[in-house]
């Protein structure tokens, strides 16, 4: 089985009260690396999760290496395929 998620649809911060309780993880930050236009954030799980925001929500979460951060992954930004 191969899973493949939109990492610009990762969102960083307290989770919505809503949210399934398997859509969620925290880990550590490993690395932010700023690019144009979108922060890539890699996150210290298994696998390892890569998220994409903006230089502002960066910010205002203030996130930084070393620190933990709650990922959520949203139902519709998720793909599973069967291995070939």
């Amino acid at each position: 089985m191969h899973i493949f998620y939109r990492p610009e649809d990762v969102v960083l911060g307290t989770p919505a009260p809503d949210a399934p309780a398997g859509a969620n993880l925290t880990a550590q930050i490993t690395q932010v690396l700023p690019t144009r236009p979108l922060v890539r954030i890699s996150l210290a799980s298994d696998p390892p999760v890569t998220a994409l925001m903006l230089h502002r929500d960066l910010e205002r979460l203030r996130l930084r290496v070393g620190t933990s951060a709650t990922a959520t992954l949203p139902a519709a930004s998720v793909r599973v395929f069967p291995a070939t």
